[in-house]
């Protein structure tokens, strides 16, 4: 099992294009972008670092996130659902979202498998919407 859900970003637009167009995708699948950090900023604040555009999306279902944490109350340590939208070598967007069976995996519930089934649904949709399939 693949940690990940990725794709190439088609949407030919900028950087913050391919942002604004994952959080309305993921938007239209139920999710909330709760957080937004832009680790390349916060790496050239701490560090002066240089790094390509690189930004983590919190995302997070409501009603998944309940059924989470009546499941399992710390399953929390594992929500929101990662988002990232980076910008890689050549020049192109990858956006990916974690598999949330890989980030259940640990708590071995099965409880949690019938909601990592349906968002991991969910966010193969976002991805898919957002481009073509990656490897990467």
């Amino acid at each position: 099992m693949t940690y990940h859900i990725s794709t190439v970003y088609a949407g030919g637009g900028s950087f913050a294009d391919a942002v604004a167009d994952t959080v309305a995708a993921l938007a239209d699948n139920d999710f909330q972008v709760i957080s937004t950090i832009d680790v390349s900023q916060v790496l050239r604040d701490a560090l002066e670092a240089s790094l390509k555009p690189y930004v983590i999306l919190g995302a997070c279902n409501p009603g998944f996130m309940l059924r989470d944490i009546h499941e399992e109350p710390l399953s929390g340590l594992m929500l929101p659902y990662n988002v990232v939208v980076r910008e890689v070598e050549d020049g192109a967007i990858q956006i990916s979202a974690i598999n949330p069976f890989a980030a259940i995996h640990p708590l071995d519930q099965a409880g949690l498998h019938h909601v990592a089934q349906e968002a991991q649904a969910q966010l193969t949709r976002v991805i898919e919407r957002l481009g073509m399939a990656s490897e990467e």
